[in-house]
């Protein structure tokens, strides 16, 4: 939703930039958004509608891929960490797992908030960070939004058991750590542009990465072990915040019952577009990362672009946009693009 003029335009050029791509989207005017939305009664300019869209569930859409996946011949193997990307004569060649060696001609790094560390094994740069953001579901509720919804504090959507998923649209904890420091001049620009949104944290995660978080080991127990699952604690004072937002837009859910909280990592580039790449350096690496939040949503399309990729197919799209090496070219990514 539009709440003021300037979210208004961004929505509009939005439109424009997406019909490029086949997307369809409109703008919606005030008792469009009132007609659409029954109990919203937040005042709105308008409202970016895409009537395309759709919702799934990631924890039954996730094992339904995993089969299907499984079906077309792939062996997915879990809980066992990958320690390494292994190298030869300079192209890689296989992974290098707590089980062993996994020999291939070519190696895929899709890891999520892991995947700077591990590309840092190979001495390949992926400017890349961490970012907390929470999210909680509600017990059923007796009432139909009609369609997902976002303000710029908060989001929800409606989920198959009666209940909704509630979560912030714009805010989220930085923690500082080596990495934060790192590539700062990568991300100042992205931090300037969304200040208002970010939470600064510095705390025992600095000294802890510090000292623990290092590429991996062919021989050795590695962080990715020790670290298996990325289960951060959510922000509870954000999520009160979208509680209270949320009950005073819709009055339906301002006594509502929070059954579950929950925090998530997610891995962020300084443009907020995906790295969908070959890796110049490593001849066979390539890397799918940085999906700033979007990854369910556009994974099936990264996935098979990541494929065309690696099979040397032609690409579902125009990959350049998705480049790692935009990171180090003069006006890739500048303070002046975001301004």
């Amino acid at each position: 939703a539009s709440k003021n003029e300037q979210k208004r335009e961004r929505h509009a050029r939005w439109i424009s930039e997406a019909a490029g791509f086949g997307i369809v989207a409109r703008m919606l005017d005030p008792q469009e958004v009132a007609g659409k939305f029954p109990g919203l009664v937040r005042p709105a300019l308008g409202g970016l509608f895409l009537k395309g869209d759709g919702r799934a569930e990631p924890g039954l859409a996730a094992p339904l891929i995993a089969n299907a996946a499984r079906a077309k011949g792939a062996a997915i193997i879990e809980n066992c960490a990958v320690r390494a990307i292994d190298v030869a004569g300079g192209r890689a060649c296989g992974v290098i797992t707590e089980r062993g060696a996994i020999r291939a001609s070519r190696v895929i790094v899709a890891g999520g908030a892991w995947s700077r560390l591990l590309l840092k094994g190979v001495g390949v740069s992926l400017p890349q960070l961490k970012v907390l953001s929470s999210a909680c579901r509600t017990a059923p509720l007796d009432f139909d939004l009609g369609s997902c919804l976002s303000f710029s504090d908060f989001a929800v959507r409606k989920r198959l058991d009666g209940g909704y998923t509630i979560a912030s649209s714009s805010s989220s904890v930085v923690q500082i750590v080596p990495d934060t420091l790192r590539f700062f001049r990568h991300f100042l620009p992205s931090f300037l542009k969304e200040r208002h949104g970010i939470k600064l944290r510095f705390g025992r995660a600095f000294l802890d990465e510090a000292l623990n978080w290092r590429p991996g080991e062919a021989e050795k127990r590695s962080i990715y072990e020790l670290v298996r699952v990325l289960d951060p604690t959510p922000d509870s004072v954000a999520l009160d915040q979208v509680r209270k937002a949320i009950g005073a837009a819709i009055p339906a859910f301002a006594n509502v019952t929070i059954r579950q909280s929950w925090g998530g990592m997610i891995d962020t580039t300084p443009d907020a577009i995906p790295v969908i790449s070959q890796v110049d350096q490593v001849p066979g690496l390539i890397v799918g990362t940085g999906f700033s939040g979007h990854g369910f949503g556009i994974g099936p399309a990264a996935g098979e672009l990541l494929a065309d990729l690696a099979t040397g197919a032609r690409p579902l799209c125009d990959v350049k946009p998705f480049r790692l090496s935009r990171f180090g070219e003069p006006g890739g990514v500048t303070l002046q693009s975001w301004l």
